[in-house]
């Protein structure tokens, strides 16, 4: 139980640093991405969406994988199906900090909105599978998360559960 919790937590607090420091420079557009596949793995696979890019240093961490969309993050991450979603979704917004306010709630989705110097809203998404959880949590600082929606979407839309 506490491992996932320092698993979102560590995941947050990545995201936080990187869409900081990111910069929206130049994306080269996939040409035929509804035939490719992204990431892929045991678990689940994510098809290709034109202007998302897999953020290779994050395969190398505890089964978390980032993918950026100029300031958006989507951080992926499994969980043993041992929880409940409403354990999980608890977990999810502790991670995120002290001051965050849940502004939307659905059954396997949560929208969450930070207080910080600049605001971040998170989009998380709960996926139930055989054996484990899939969370998808998506990161966009305030300013540009209208602006993305449909990108956030499109990208969530792209990912398919293996059983």
């Amino acid at each position: 139980m506490k491992r996932i919790g320092i698993i979102l937590c560590t995941i947050f607090l990545v995201a936080c640093g990187q869409n900081e420091q990111s910069n929206q420079g130049d994306e080269s557009p996939t040409n035929d991405a509804s035939s490719q596949i992204l990431y892929e793995n045991e678990i689940f696979q994510i098809d290709a969406v034109e202007g998302w890019q897999l953020d290779e240093p994050s395969q190398k961490t505890d089964g978390n994988v980032v993918f950026t969309y100029g300031k958006t993050q989507a951080i992926v991450t499994t969980v043993s199906s041992d929880e409940s979603m409403d354990e999980l979704k608890s977990k999810a917004v502790g991670s995120f900090s002290n001051h965050v306010e849940v502004i939307e709630e659905k059954e396997q989705y949560l929208a969450v909105q930070t207080n910080r110097k600049e605001n971040i809203i998170g989009d998380i998404y709960f996926h139930q599978g055989s054996n484990r959880h899939l969370i998808v949590i998506f990161m966009t600082p305030e300013k540009v998360h209208e602006q993305n929606q449909k990108m956030i979407e499109t990208f969530h839309q792209s990912i398919s559960i293996k059983n």
